[in-house]
């Protein structure tokens, strides 16, 4: 009973607010900056103050408290230019990441929230950082030191290290994230390094590829020392070679610069030829030993293309990362159980992909897409996995919103100035969330899906309206959202197995 009045109640809320908007009664534009800033924290303490009455358990209240919190930092930020003294989605975006951690919290078998939670950190953080670094950086302020190093590359490479770490330290089982955690961290290192050493003297390159090199042999020597409880005997070929290679590099210093291109690219082959013999020696499913093979192979390459000046073509970096990325994708053939050999290639194949088209008018389009590929195979190939068809459909639908956007020529709508702006094919946004959603909703007899019923109505209705409203859509967007959303709250009353507070919500597992 509880529970149906509290969503009687914020359906009536969000009915009202909708009219007061269509019939002028409530009109944003007159309000101040102050003004916004105090209704929008009224209504993260009203859906805070909701969480608690209808159980806490029930923690997609909190979204909508954490978002209205985030819009209330942001602009109060803007008004006593504190933090962030310009629009930004960094407040937001932390809030919607603390909101995928509390629902870990709430149950410990969701740890596929801290992906997503994880993520928005990161950006958060480099947003962050482009906001308030770079821009000292760029003017001569360098007083923030610490911050500085982070903005020069290495911050990013230790973000992305972390979570490989963990995963490395909480499963036994899990040897191979050490490697991909480890070569970030070596590089990460040689990046703070480049930006903190000023003196460019002829050791200067000898200490940095030292150092890459030497954290890259202690990555496999650890591997190696743990070889009791793990498959990684084989660790120490690659571990002692590279610590060779690294007491090389800080003795010779600047003279690997004065080999010829030719010298360099013949003592890669040879590497590469030694590495694979190994390989194929010990067995094909002794895949680590592509590692060491595939990156000699690709530095050769490299000097190959750069005795040809072929120094710009996006294809020598990308043999650099086609070769991390191949054994991975080898190791998965090898053992198809260790699905989790797919994260690294994958983000390898991305990053691979993104290089190529730079400088194409459809880069976004194709990011779209290929970060809705994996959750789209994981939900085939999984029942259990219904979740991932959610974030699947709402990266291709970006994706093809965007490429709609470029193909077919059209007349983009006007808006008025720091008002948000709808382009022409919102319906067709609208209509793809509302599949999106809806797909999950069809076997919901099977899958605890029951819920996207309502999320994908609601982006129907809202579909319907962008279509018949067109242009008029941007004067009537905000009101359309309240007016859906709060008839979904009382439609949801209708819903008998709404749930209450007792019961669990429906579990979203990696």
């Amino acid at each position: 009973m509880k529970g149906k009045i509290i969503y009687i109640f914020w359906g009536v809320v969000f009915l009202l607010a909708g009219v007061g908007l269509l019939v002028g009664i409530i009109d944003l534009k007159q309000l101040s900056q102050q003004d916004t800033v105090l209704y929008l924290s009224a209504t993260a303490l009203a859906f805070i103050i909701t969480y608690f009455l209808d159980g806490t358990k029930k923690w997609g209240w909190l979204l909508p408290a954490f978002v209205s919190t985030g819009l209330a930092v942001d602009l109060s930020s803007e008004l006593n230019h504190t933090f962030l003294s310009q629009p930004n989605v960094v407040p937001i975006m932390v809030g919607v990441a603390l909101w995928f951690f509390i629902g870990y919290l709430i149950d410990h078998t969701r740890w596929g929230l801290l992906i997503p939670a994880y993520v928005l950190i990161i950006a958060a953080i480099e947003t962050a950082v482009n906001t308030l670094v770079i821009p000292s950086i760029l003017h001569g302020e360098n007083n923030m030191s610490f911050l500085s190093v982070y903005a020069s590359g290495a911050g990013i490479m230790f973000l992305l290290a972390l979570p490989f770490f963990v995963a490395y330290f909480v499963s036994k089982k899990s040897w191979w994230p050490l490697i991909p955690a480890g070569s970030l961290t070596s590089i990460g290192m040689v990046t703070a390094l480049d930006f903190l050493i000023q003196d460019k003297q002829n050791t200067h390159f000898g200490i940095l590829s030292g150092v890459l090199l030497l954290g890259l042999a202690i990555t496999f020597g650890i591997l190696w020392l743990r070889r009791n409880t793990q498959p990684t005997y084989w660790a120490k070929y690659p571990a002692a070679g590279l610590l060779v290679l690294a007491i090389l590099a800080f003795i010779i210093g600047n003279g690997w610069n004065t080999l010829s291109d030719q010298t360099k690219a013949i003592a890669f082959v040879v590497s590469s030829a030694v590495f694979f013999m190994s390989y194929l020696v010990n067995g094909v499913r002794k895949w680590g030993w592509l590692f060491p093979a595939l990156i000699c192979a690709a530095m050769a390459f490299s000097m190959l293309m750069s005795i040809n000046n072929m120094e710009d073509s996006p294809l020598m970096g990308l043999g650099i990362l086609a070769s991390v990325a191949i054994p991975f994708y080898v190791g998965y053939a090898c053992e198809p159980n260790h699905k989790a050999l797919l994260i690294p290639a994958f983000i390898l194949t991305v990053v691979m992909i993104l290089s190529l088209t730079t400088d194409s008018d459809y880069e976004g389009t194709f990011v779209m897409f290929i970060f809705a590929l994996p959750f789209f195979v994981v939900y085939f190939l999984s029942k259990k996995s219904w979740w991932a068809f959610i974030p699947g459909g709402f990266f291709a639908t970006i994706g093809l919103v965007s490429l709609l956007e470029e193909l077919i020529p059209h007349k983009e709508y006007a808006s008025l100035p720091n008002t948000m702006h709808w382009g022409v094919y919102n319906w067709v946004l609208f209509l793809l969330l509302a599949f999106t959603f809806g797909v999950p909703c069809l076997f919901r007899k099977h899958q605890p899906s029951n819920w996207t019923k309502y999320p994908a109505i609601g982006f129907l209705a809202l579909a319907l309206l962008s279509l018949v409203l067109g242009e008029q859509f941007q004067e009537y967007w905000l009101a359309s959202i309240m007016l859906v959303i709060g008839g979904m709250f009382l439609l949801a009353i209708l819903n008998k197995k709404m749930p209450v507070a007792s019961q669990r919500t429906p579990e979203i597992k990696a």
